[in-house]
């Protein structure tokens, strides 16, 4: 039996531990705690990356990491952690999703805050040209 098989379903156990700590993460991000909040978020990830059926969740997660990280002024980690939500994201949805939208929305301020105003705009124009459709 390969236990590192990706298209797994996850245990009842397993959901309900990712579902706490994912809780845990975000009553962490709404009280500003935000490091607490990535690690709570990158210790859901772990569980839930087990399964192919939670490949959106996991890109919720990491757009939520990049949020964090930008909280902390950390943007090139919220870059990174946005580029893995988008990369997940597209695996699954339509690349016109607004989720996608909304990931291409917050690269663009990431990128805005970073001073690159030519990528902060491509990234800002993607998001607005889906949004608008």
């Amino acid at each position: 039996m390969n236990r590192n098989s990706k298209n797994k379903s996850l245990s009842k156990k397993d959901l309900l531990r990712a579902s706490e700590i994912l809780d845990k993460g975000d009553s962490y991000f709404q009280n500003g705690e935000y490091q607490n909040a990535i690690a709570q978020y990158y210790t859901a990830i772990k569980i839930y990356e087990k399964s192919q059926e939670y490949i959106e969740t996991v890109a919720g997660l990491y757009n939520d990491i990049g949020l964090a990280e930008e909280k902390l002024g950390n943007y090139q980690n919220s870059i990174e952690n946005y580029k893995k939500s988008l990369d997940r994201y597209l695996q699954v949805l339509d690349p016109d999703d607004e989720l996608t939208g909304g990931v291409y929305n917050n690269l663009g301020w990431a990128y805005g805050r970073l001073g690159d105003t030519t990528k902060a705009l491509e990234y800002n124009n993607k998001a607005l040209d889906i949004f608008l459709k």
